[in-house]
């Protein structure tokens, strides 16, 4: 999570924790930003006090969680495995598979929510 979400997420938990029966938890495979800037730790506690638990899925995040905040409630559960997309395609294989014409240039990014985009060039 990049920390400038910390202030509009914390906000919107808190808004919905006012019924008295929603608990937030938090799935963390990432608590401190690895471009660290100035005021992340203050935006990252500003979200976590509006969490009630946590999972985290390495054990170093766990770690980091723990400096940040102590009391709350969190376990370590490995990240999943990606072993479930079957077998690999060649690149042949798989332009086929996508019509994707052999001579056209692809550019695959990744947006910040992880949605997978591919943009094929002329």
């Amino acid at each position: 999570m990049d920390a400038l979400f910390g202030p509009c997420l914390g906000t919107i938990q808190r808004q919905v924790r006012k019924n008295k029966h929603t608990k937030i938890v938090c799935i963390a495979d990432n608590i401190i930003p690895h471009e660290q800037r100035f005021g992340d730790k203050l935006l990252i506690r500003y979200f976590l006090k509006s969490v009630d638990a946590c999972v985290t899925m390495s054990k170093s995040v766990l770690a980091d969680l723990k400096t940040l905040s102590p009391k709350i409630p969190a376990i370590y559960t490995p990240h999943p495995l990606y072993d479930n997309y079957g077998l690999h395609l060649s690149k042949l294989d798989a332009r086929k598979l996508l019509n994707i014409d052999q001579q056209d240039k692809v550019i695959l990014f990744l947006d910040l929510s992880d949605n997978i985009k591919v943009w094929i060039c002329c």
